[in-house]
């Protein structure tokens, strides 16, 4: 136990922490994590705080008892709890209240709301009542509150990411009322700075601003509309330099709230005229210090020091989330607004605010700071889309858009177009020194905000079509005059129109981009300098693959763009090559058919696929090998429009003709030596890749060729099994990290892939069977079986199981050799841990839930030893801490129980002998914390359970001790009051067997069965009430509903859903 005295020692221990000494701070910390092991080590916090000298010491304290409340909190005694509490609250009074070090405070305000969270809506309700009372006693408690209340809300508020809309519709309800207190604070401390300049700390104002954000959206929306908040906030803080941003801050948050009212509801008048008046009061009053035309946020950034560069690009930021939030959340009431009172004076007011609003929003476009343009971007995307959709109602006649709309669209055209984000599809990019290099990686953040000006343009299109091929056609001209010409903007151009692609009318689309790749050409032709011509080639690859209608609709073009390809695949500058095959795939999946296609008009005497195939060697002669592997799937896609065999054989065999003799002339040297030689195995496995890419693609009618080389494909797998199986034996498992020995491997697991990737395209079954399942059980896993386990290829595994799920019951007669020395092999390999051989574990899992889909008969035809075996594994598959393992593993559980409804009597034996043992171990899955990601698979699985029971579909005794099938549930309800008893030591019977019986009562219907699962999870203290993995299921349906509806807009908006024509 610690002493006065002792503590001492601890705060030596902790300075030595950064001692110099290695060895002393290694023994410093090695000692202070025994003691934060020690579980009990919190009960001495107060007398560590009270005597240390160091104050690192103090917060070594602290994360002792953050620790033991985050983690261990529910089994911490009642009186306990609250002695913690007390301390706690203690510590921040005095500490706020005294000059002490910022970091302890801050530390002590966290483990406040750790407590809080836990304790507030059950044992300490009147927190927020007392805290806020408590504020009033001095400022720096005050400001020390109003910490305490925005971390409150970050903890607790900032998980609506993991919660439903009806959790959160709760919350807000039940809320209210706590989140008014704390407006009435920071309403009393921001009035009295107000009324009083200088009796109120400054920095007690910022931090109440920055509270009354974070609780803005809890607060009610009548009582913020109906009040004198906006105006307040506007007239006292927003052109102050010293509160402005946090004032932002604020009306950012006012102007998200959308009562959605109907305008016939009486409160509708008052939410309008305070609306309106924040749009007009907040303008007149930035006009004030800001004249919005002449307003450039770019040149005050520029021209000012670093110092109030910082402030600014924060003012900036939070002005730029204003005026989006004010125009996504009330831009149709404000125009609705304005063609009601055409020709007044309320007009006339609106319309300058408008104007200096959308002022201020193209002066932040240009800001040179990317989070700033990316909520201006969402700030124009908003806007052009509520126009686009008044522009289909035939709203646009009126002095909003001829004086404010239009005019302010075509200046914000002019500034996205040269800042287009750089595309997923583009491989060729400009690094930070300015040079030209292929990029490997895609950012996401650029992706994301791609989409976002993709879309925004598209609306910005169709709302004036002509004003936008104005704007693409100057900054043209200015590329190709070169006044303006960079790598960077020359790229952006060439992404934005790409972006644009179906939002013109089709004549008109016609002529804009024949007009843009002849620029581009001439371009490509006239720059000097391999790079300048790299980037302008590249452009224009870009560009032709967004346009597939025009290209389907004009041979002779897309056969020009296709033969300048060719040509690019002969450029070895970085990035050239790939984009070149590349670009051939995109068209390849959207023109396959025009490739097979005779244009009579067009002189042609065959279709341009023969052309390709007798120039084949020439055209891929400079492409390295992944380039050509990327040229033929871009011919598998093409073959894959024929649907005849009779048509097929000439273009198939010409496709792989170079692959064919490569293939050929290679198995003619095959022999042990040639085996061992890596360079040999390359090749094969170049020639194994190059036939599953065109498979991959080409579908179907590939089995005309897998059919010749199949009896290649079985004997060079044994050739190479045998060889590493040898050397293996001879060598030991260090020579498979030998080149020889991953090359030789390589050769299997290509032939492995080659067949699976033909199982999944393959449209009968039938042939599957006949022609290559007998050779593939027979080889394939006799080498698996026989070969030592750390050479066995898990390519072999999923192999199976995608035959299993192809072929269906048609793999039953091969199920004895699936099932049995197989299925051993693999279940010896993986059951000595959870971790080794990860691969092979989701392969073997993805096996099991086949069978059972597809087999199930097979298991159901097993000895019982061996059918427990197969459960074992599901079962053993479902404890993996390895989430998509336990998931594999409990769907496939499922389906075993799904699968039995219908098996009469089979399923009564099936119950007798693993029902009990199903029920106790998903129960223990269940209540293992770490595996709560898969709770809504463990409600189903056990709803199913006790419904069976329940409903008394199961008429057999599940257990000698039941002994009638009436007794079933008594028996249930006991043994598992004993046994989760003995696990849960702090509930007694009484509260067990009461869960127990409730999993009984709500199973008819799986909402109601969750909630008592979840109670019973909350009641055995293992998991908090709100943790997310209880509310998953719900989260997933709702975000996938949005999806959908999100996919509906899209497709209603020409251009919004690229290539689909």
């Amino acid at each position: 136990p610690f002493t006065p005295e002792t503590v001492g020692v601890l705060d030596r221990l902790v300075s030595a922490m950064n001692s110099s000494q290695v060895q002393e701070r290694e023994h410093a910390i090695q000692n202070l994590n025994q003691l934060k092991e020690n579980g009990n080590m919190w009960v001495h916090v107060g007398t560590i705080i009270d005597n240390a000298t160091n104050p690192d010491t103090k917060f070594f304290a602290l994360s002792l008892l953050e620790h033991v409340i985050s983690t261990a909190w529910n089994a911490v005694p009642e009186d306990q709890r609250n002695a913690i509490k007390n301390y706690v609250v203690k510590l921040v009074i005095e500490n706020a209240s005294s000059a002490t070090s910022p970091h302890f405070l801050n530390k002590l305000n966290t483990v406040l709301v750790q407590i809080v969270k836990r304790e507030w809506t059950t044992t300490w309700k009147e927190f927020i009542s007392e805290i806020c009372n408590a504020s009033k006693s001095s400022q720096p408690l005050c400001e020390n509150t109003m910490n305490v209340l925005k971390l409150l809300s970050q903890e607790i508020f900032d998980e609506r990411a993991n919660m439903t809309s009806t959790q959160l519709n709760q919350l807000k309800s039940t809320m209210n009322q706590e989140f008014s207190k704390i407006y009435e604070i920071c309403d009393w401390v921001l009035k009295t700075a107000a009324s009083h300049p200088g009796a109120v700390q400054n920095s007690l104002i910022k931090a109440t601003l920055s509270t009354l954000a974070a609780f803005l959206e809890w607060v009610p929306a009548y009582h913020i509309f109906s009040g004198d908040l906006m105006g307040f906030l506007v007239n006292n803080f927003l052109t102050n330099e010293l509160f402005n941003t946090q004032a932002l801050e604020c009306l950012s948050e006012v102007a998200k709230i959308n009562m959605k009212l109907d305008p016939s509801e009486a409160y509708f008048s008052v939410y309008q005229n305070a609306v309106l008046s924040l749009l007009t009061n907040s303008m007149s009053k930035l006009s004030e210090v800001m004249h919005p035309k002449n307003t450039s946020f770019t040149a005050m950034y520029n021209n000012t020091t670093p110092q109030n560069q910082l402030y600014l690009k924060n003012y900036c930021q939070q002005l730029a989330l204003f005026l989006q939030s004010y125009i996504s959340t009330h831009i149709a009431m404000v125009d609705q607004f304005c063609v009601s009172c055409q020709g007044s004076e309320t007009e006339h007011s609106l319309l300058v605010a408008l104007d200096a609003f959308f002022s201020y929003s193209l002066s932040l476009s240009e800001f040179p700071e990317d989070e700033i343009f990316k909520i201006c971007c969402e700030f124009w995307h908003c806007v052009s889309k509520y126009l686009y959709e008044q522009k289909a109602q035939g709203w646009l006649a009126t002095r909003t858009w001829t004086q404010i709309y239009k005019p302010s669209l075509t200046k914000a055209r002019s500034i996205l177009v040269p800042k287009m984000a750089r595309p997923t599809e583009v491989l060729v990019s400009v690094d930070e020194q300015g040079n030209v290099v292929r990029e490997k990686l895609q950012d996401t953040e650029v992706i994301s905000l791609y989409e976002l000006m993709r879309e925004t343009l598209v609306y910005l299109t169709h709302l004036d079509p002509q004003d936008t091929e104005s704007i693409i056609k100057n900054e043209m001209s200015e590329q190709m005059t070169g006044n303006k010409f960079s790598w960077q903007r020359i790229s952006s151009l060439a992404y934005a129109i790409g972006s644009i692609s179906g939002a013109m009318e089709e004549e008109h689309e016609k002529r804009f981009l024949i007009y843009v790749v002849k620029e581009l050409l001439a371009m490509c032709e006239g720059k000097r300098g391999k790079p300048n011509k790299a980037v302008v080639a590249t452009n224009i690859m870009y560009v032709v693959m967004q346009y597939p209608r025009f290209l389907k609709q004009h041979w002779n073009f897309l056969k020009t763009v296709v033969k300048k390809l060719f040509e690019f695949m002969h450029e070895t500058h970085p990035g050239i090559q790939d984009m070149s095959v590349d670009t051939l795939l995109k068209i390849a999946q959207n023109c396959g058919p025009e490739f097979l296609t005779i244009y009579d008009s067009q002189e042609q005497r065959e279709p341009f696929i023969f052309e390709i195939i007798r120039s084949l060697p020439k055209t891929i002669s400079d492409l390295e090998n992944h380039q050509k592997l990327v040229f033929y799937q871009a011919l598998g896609t093409i073959l894959s429009n024929l649907r005849q065999e009779s048509e097929i054989g000439y273009q198939l065999s010409g496709s792989l003709h170079l692959v064919q003799e490569q293939w050929n002339s290679l198995l003619q040297q095959l022999n042990l030596s040639t085996i061992q030689d890596p360079e040999f195995s390359r090749g094969l496995t170049f020639c194994l890749r190059a036939f599953d890419s065109l498979a991959g693609t080409m579908g179907h009618f590939y089995y005309i060729h897998l059919g010749q080389i199949f009896p290649q494909m079985t004997q060079l797998y044994e050739h190479y099994s045998q060889y590493i199986s040898a050397e293996v034996h001879s060598r030991g498992p260090v020579c498979l990290s030998h080149s020889q020995l991953i090359n030789a491997r390589a050769v299997r697991k290509r032939i492995l892939g080659l067949l699976s990737t033909y199982t999944k395209v393959c449209e009968s079954p039938a042939l599957l069977t006949e022609s290559f399942v007998p050779s593939i059980v027979d080889k394939v896993l006799g080498e698996f079986v026989n070969s030592p386990a750390e050479c066995r290829e898990c390519e072999a595994i999923s192999l199976m199981a995608d035959l299993t799920n192809k072929v269906g019951t048609g793999m039953l007669p091969y199920m004895n050799a699936v099932l049995g020395p197989f299925l051993d092999t693999v279940l010896n390999m993986l059951v000595q841990d959870f971790h080794s051989y990860p691969e092979h574990r989701s392969a073997f899992f993805e096996l099991i839930k086949a069978v059972t889909e597809h087999c199930f008969d097979a298991l159901l035809q097993l000895p019982i030893e061996r059918f427990k075996v197969a459960v074992d594994a599901v079962i053993w598959a479902s404890k993996h801490h390895s989430m998509p393992h336990a998931e594999a593993g409990l769907l496939t559980l499922k389906a075993i129980l799904f699968n039995l409804e219908n098996s009469g009597q089979v399923a009564n034996y099936f119950y007798q002998h693993f029902y009990m043992y199903i029920l106790t171990e998903v129960l223990a899955i269940m209540t293992d914390s770490a595996q709560l990601p898969n709770f809504k698979h463990h409600a189903h699985i056990l709803r199913y359970l006790f419904f069976l029971v329940e409903s008394g579909a199961i008429s057999v005794p599940i257990a000698e001790q039941a002994q009638t099938p009436e007794n079933n549930k008594n028996y249930i309800v006991s043994h598992l009051t004993s046994l989760l008893a003995q696990t849960f030591t702090n509930m007694n019977n009484v509260q067990i067997e009461a869960l127990v019986l409730s999993m009984f009562n709500k199973c008819n219907e799986i909402s109601s069965f969750k909630t008592a699962l979840r109670d019973f999870l909350v009641n055995t203290k293992q998991i908090a009430n709100d943790n997310e993995a209880f509310y998953a299921e719900e989260k997933e349906k709702e975000i996938e509903e949005a999806k959908r509806r999100e996919q509906e807009r899209k497709s209603q908006v020409p251009g919004l859903v690229q290539y689909n024509y």
